[in-house]
């Protein structure tokens, strides 16, 4: 029985996940995806008399490119409610077909759209319990580190103690790296504000045999939280962001900082070789339920995540170095062969990277030479900045990762120590 009911969960798991070919998600008002920014309130220029819904039905088919307004990302209709689609070429907005009759919008055969590809986002899709079992993983992690601190690409950065196999105790620091987890975290903040008690509303969990006692969910030990958060990375009063501040169960509105975190959260769920775009974070925040719509079954400024106060500036942020693998370079540029050195990395430098936004390396933020890129810095285009920036330092410090010494053979005897722009141990890849 337990077996059946084990595999019927998989199951079940994965023909959502697969289930991106299902439907098409543009679509005529309240039957697609639509939403007008130019009328609050009910999308049609009157004043929202009910309770938001949701009607995720088209988010589960393929997803593309719309026009959207600049702000929070509500996507701009044409004068049949239809979405207006993004041509891939860079030309003129495709219109979609409007049938009166049916009283639906159809992309026209062979027009050249841009596919939004979730890749592992995708977990979003999966039953509320798949995520809420990834909450309770990542909060159990938090409260069982010794330190919390952010990684270069401000993943969550864990201290922990292990026992080895003659029983000495022995410290290591691991990231909350999974993208269930993190996407749960992100789920919790934005519709939250705060990382305390449970996401969804059970507060157990059931797990294992269906007729056992639930056992009780992990919840964010506050006291030991603001003990181990490393202040020196952040200050406290950044940190307690993740924490309710409000005497109500929720801490919203989103404060810059807030979505600050959630950014790092949503580059660490997301594919290391993808890119965080506007449509994609809108995507996302929809199928999670952060977006609804409201009772005329339009998307708009009120019932979507409000990006309205968001600022950021990469330079304030990465204006540091990492510490990776490099290339051996030999007297002439030339790599020797399978050689590689341990080095401190600029993420910015001005003087160095003269052809890049603000001196970026371009190693690292590979967008920054594409044609036709234009940093953004505010409002819904610049948290999908911000998120992508994470997702190239995460992916930069993945592929040129340092990995422990006993694990990798060095050559030579070296002397160095580990200070900026030195180099300590020489390897070569076999």
């Amino acid at each position: 029985m337990k077996r059946i009911m084990k595999l019927f969960v998989v199951l079940t798991v994965l023909l959502i996940i697969l289930s991106t070919t299902v439907m098409m998600v543009a679509g005529r008002g309240p039957y697609g995806s639509g939403g007008n920014p130019d009328k609050l309130g009910n999308g049609k220029g009157g004043v929202n008399s009910g309770p938001p819904t949701s009607d995720l039905a088209d988010l589960y088919g393929d997803l593309v490119e719309i026009v959207r307004e600049p702000v929070n990302g509500v996507p701009i209709l044409d004068e049949n409610s239809c979405e207006i689609l993004i041509n891939a070429s860079g030309g003129d907005p495709i219109y979609m077909i409007y049938d009166a009759d049916s009283q639906s919008c159809t992309i026209p055969e062979g027009a050249d759209i841009v596919e939004v590809e979730l890749g592992r986002l995708n977990i979003v899709r999966a039953p509320p319990q798949v995520m809420e079992s990834g909450f309770d993983e990542a909060i159990k992690g938090l409260n069982e580190a010794t330190e919390i601190s952010l990684d270069a690409s401000g993943r969550l950065l864990l201290t922990k103690i292990a026992v080895d196999a003659t029983g000495v105790e022995y410290t290591y620091e691991k990231a909350i790296d999974s993208p269930r987890e993190n996407l749960a975290l992100y789920k919790k903040l934005v519709s939250e504000g705060h990382l305390q008690g449970n996401l969804g509303d059970d507060p157990y969990a059931h797990v294992g045999d269906p007729l056992a006692d639930p056992i009780p969910r992990p919840v964010l030990n506050l006291s030991h939280f603001t003990e181990v958060v490393n202040t020196s990375v952040l200050s406290l009063s950044t940190w307690q962001n993740l924490l309710n501040g409000s005497a109500e169960p929720t801490d919203m509105p989103l404060t810059e900082e807030d979505l600050l975190f959630t950014a790092s959260f949503l580059a660490a769920g997301g594919d290391k070789t993808g890119h965080i775009t506007v449509d994609k974070v809108f995507y996302m925040n929809s199928i999670m339920g952060l977006n609804t719509k409201n009772v005329s079954g339009f998307y708009d400024q009120i019932t979507v995540v409000d990006f309205s106060m968001f600022d950021v500036d990469r330079s304030q942020r990465y204006d540091k170095s990492v510490y990776v693998l490099v290339p051996e370079l030999d007297a002439t540029g030339a790599w020797v062969y399978l050689h590689w050195v341990e080095a401190w990395v600029e993420l910015m430098n001005a003087t160095k990277w003269t052809d890049t936004y603000e001196g970026s390396n371009p190693e690292v933020f590979i967008w920054d030479t594409a044609d036709g890129w234009e940093y953004n810095r505010y409002y819904i285009g610049g948290f999908a900045q911000v998120s992508d920036d994470n997702l190239r330092v995460l992916a930069y410090t993945h592929d040129h990762f340092v990995p422990p010494a006993p694990e990798m053979p060095s050559e030579g005897v070296v002397t160095q120590t580990r200070s900026m722009h030195q180099n300590t141990n020489r390897y070569r890849m076999s």
